[in-house]
Parts: structure tokens; C-alpha cells; sequence
């Protein structure tokens, strides 16, 4: 996962997500990358009280 263009593990994610004055995510993902990665980051995001979170999916042409 990168935030800010810089990776992060899941526990940093949760770190920034509940430090943020923003109560929206929205997580953009790879359309190669496994369900599992960007569904965690999902869930980290709504755990750190982030009361909407979308996700995009990032078309690589």
C-alpha cells in the first residue's frame, strides 16, 4: 500500500487514517492487484472510523 506516494504497512494505514481530519477514503487499487490488498485497506480504513470509503479501480493503458 502507498499513501502519499509513500508505502506504509496496514498498522501505519490505520496510523494516518485516524490522524486524518478527512472522515472519507478512498482507496485506488491496481486492476492486477488481489482482492485480499485493497479489500484490507478498505477495512483499515472504516476501523480508524472513517465513516465512507470508496474504492477505484486504476486502469493501466
Amino acid at each position: 500500500m502507498t499513501v502519499d506516494r509513500q508505502r506504509v504497512t496496514q498498522k501505519q494505514l490505520l496510523e494516518i487514517a485516524v490522524k486524518a481530519a478527512a472522515r472519507r477514503g478512498i482507496v485506488v487499487y491496481d486492476e492486477d492487484a488481489p482482492y485480499q490488498c485493497f479489500a484490507s485497506a478498505i477495512i483499515t480504513m472504516q476501523q480508524a472510523g472513517m465513516t465512507s470509503v470508496d474504492a477505484a479501480k486504476w486502469e493501466n493503458h
